[in-house]
């Protein structure tokens, strides 16, 4: 679980002020981002994520501007995109989506290491700069939209280009046209709205580029800051399940969020 203003989100965010933002505690992709959104912060991160909720967020609309993927059928009746060799970046209006680069080691070690980054996480602070390079190296190269494995991608400022989170999303096994999120935003940039901007962004990339139905995510129920931006960026509250998830040596609670990519697309043209 991702503490760092992220959310992970089942293909969802939520933007909460003072806590973590981080969601998909549940998530355990190639160095797993989890499966709930952390709101302790700006930890974008569903549990891979949580929080930065408060703030109204730029809008970004004719912002994004993913490249169509080819698409194959499947025996179900539907098309799938491929998976490409690489996730294609994305722009809004103050960050950069993008694959990892082996530049970015240290700078995910030090925001995952926060203590309050990594609360409602599915990691261990501090985590170590070579568990972080070990991590980094895999994702250069990763695959986009493979099903039933997690792509973590990299958040920076459009400016310099500095890493300040990361976002994830993974397609379903049974469903690839189902996808959850998460993701994390370092402390020292939270509370600016930069969660809730790059949730916004996957979700955009997600129904549009990859054509998915339905995204979703999970956070922490005492994870506020994640719950409330997932709200913000229009996930619909779908379940309370009590004490449904072991953290920390206690039973813990989940909320769950989704939105389907009719909804997403009412709301934003």
């Amino acid at each position: 679980m991702s503490n760092l203003t992220g959310v992970t989100a089942i293909a969802g965010g939520t933007y909460a002020s003072a806590y973590p933002v981080g969601v998909s505690r549940h998530q355990v992709g190639k160095g797993g981002s989890g499966g709930r959104a952390h709101a302790s912060g700006v930890v974008a991160f569903a549990k891979s994520s949580s929080p930065l909720a408060g703030k109204s967020q730029p809008g970004l609309r004719g912002s994004i501007l993913p490249t169509n993927p080819l698409t194959v059928g499947h025996r179900s009746g539907h098309t799938d995109p491929v998976a490409s060799e690489t996730f294609a970046p994305i722009q809004t209006a103050r960050l950069r989506l993008r694959p990892f680069r082996d530049s970015d080691a240290a700078a995910f070690a030090a925001y995952r290491s926060d203590p309050e980054v990594a609360r409602y996480q599915g990691w261990d602070a501090p985590y170590p700069l070579a568990r972080a390079e070990a991590f980094v190296r895999e994702m250069v190269t990763a695959p986009t939209d493979v099903p039933g494995e997690w792509l973590q991608i990299a958040v920076s400022l459009t400016g310099d280009d500095t890493l300040i989170g990361d976002c994830a999303f993974v397609s379903q096994l049974d469903d690839p046209r189902i996808a959850e999120i998460g993701f994390t935003i370092a402390p020292a940039h939270q509370r600016r709205g930069y969660a809730q901007e790059a949730v916004r962004g996957l979700l955009g990339v997600l129904f549009g580029a990859y054509a998915k139905h339905r995204v979703f995510a999970s956070c922490d129920a005492r994870n506020v800051a994640s719950s409330r931006l997932l709200a913000a960026v229009g996930m619909r509250q779908e379940g309370h399940l009590v004490e449904s998830t072991w953290s920390e040596d206690e039973w813990t609670d989940d909320l769950l969020f989704a939105v389907l990519r009719r909804e997403w697309t009412n709301d934003n043209g």
